[in-house]
């Protein structure tokens, strides 16, 4: 459908989670941050289910530091969900997987345990 977002947003035992698509570049890079600034609005938490993407570039990348940032500031954090070899591979060759709690289910991201 035009115009739908593919960053759905529902909340999952009180905190709200942001759902990626498969592949996260310059063409919804805003959308991903306005997905999670709406998921933001009065939660600290937030979990990025990235769990079924495959690719992120470094637009991606930029939105989720942003957005790990915005949390922090609130007391809260971005937790993320990676699976894909290929973003982890990203992940680690820029460093932030040295940055983000990351989690290989969306269940231990919410409880916040691996």
């Amino acid at each position: 459908m035009p115009g739908q977002s593919p960053f759905a947003v529902r909340s999952l035992d009180g905190l709200p989670v942001v759902t990626a698509p498969a592949e996260i570049d310059i063409r919804n890079a805003s959308e991903l941050a306005a997905a999670l600034l709406a998921a933001a609005t009065g939660h600290p938490t937030v979990v990025a289910d990235l769990g079924d993407t495959e690719f992120c570039d470094s637009s991606g990348l930029s939105v989720l530091v942003m957005a790990m940032k915005r949390a922090q500031a609130d007391g809260g954090e971005l937790r993320l969900v990676v699976r894909a070899p290929s973003v982890l591979r990203v992940f680690a060759v820029t460093g932030v997987d040295k940055v983000f709690r990351m989690f290989a289910s969306l269940p231990e991201a919410v409880a916040g345990t691996p």
